[in-house]
């Protein structure tokens, strides 16, 4: 809304009578890279100064990455049963080679390293459906109970994150129901999956 009305995020702050750093990077993530919004009534304050409705907003949240420049990179995106080919993936458990497709443009907060991972199984039903798309953000701290993505005994899989010690971590299934399932060290990477899209 900033960049559309030719302010700097803390000068729309400041004409919506808000604190002027309300809107800089550093106060846009919580502790452990968790995103961090503004409240309803900075929200609409925000508007009000940028002579925006919440249509507005919502279509420009939508077009954002296409129509005004403003967003992350654009996602690397791959279907899920692709991880296991082995040369789709690097060490660190990033994109690799050219069998990726370019997807929207990454949420900033992701960070610069975040990529997508299409379902293109029944594997994580009922929770997602194939179309699904989980977008990892790899240098985001994992916490338990995060859902993540990592190499396990039977390929790269999607799971939740119950416990990581030196000796390895301890994975649940995706759906919460189900037996837990240790993964012994060296764990080579582990990524959060930070948001998907239905």
């Amino acid at each position: 809304m900033a960049a559309r009305r030719g302010l700097s995020p803390s000068a729309l702050a400041r004409a919506a009578g808000l604190d002027p750093t309300s809107f800089n990077p550093a106060k846009r993530h919580a502790a452990h890279g968790r995103p961090r919004w503004p409240g309803t009534e900075a929200l609409m304050r925000a508007l009000a100064a940028a002579d925006f409705t919440l249509a507005d907003f919502a279509r420009l949240l939508h077009d954002t990455p296409a129509e005004t420049g403003v967003g992350g990179h654009p996602l690397k995106l791959i279907d899920l049963s692709r991880l296991d080919d082995g040369n789709t993936l690097s060490e660190d458990g990033l994109p690799s080679g050219p069998d990726w497709e370019s997807w929207h443009a990454a949420p900033p907060h992701l960070g610069p390293r975040a990529f997508a991972v299409r379902l293109d199984t029944a594997a994580l039903m009922p929770l997602l459906r194939p179309g699904s798309v989980l977008l990892l953000a790899p240098d985001a701290t994992t916490r338990p109970g995060d859902r993540v993505l990592l190499p396990g005994p039977d390929g790269v899989t999607a799971a939740i994150l119950r416990a990581r010690t030196a000796q390895g971590c301890v994975i649940a299934p995706f759906t919460g129901s189900g037996p837990e399932q240790p993964i012994p060290a060296p764990v080579r990477w582990l990524h959060r999956i930070a948001m998907t899209s239905l």
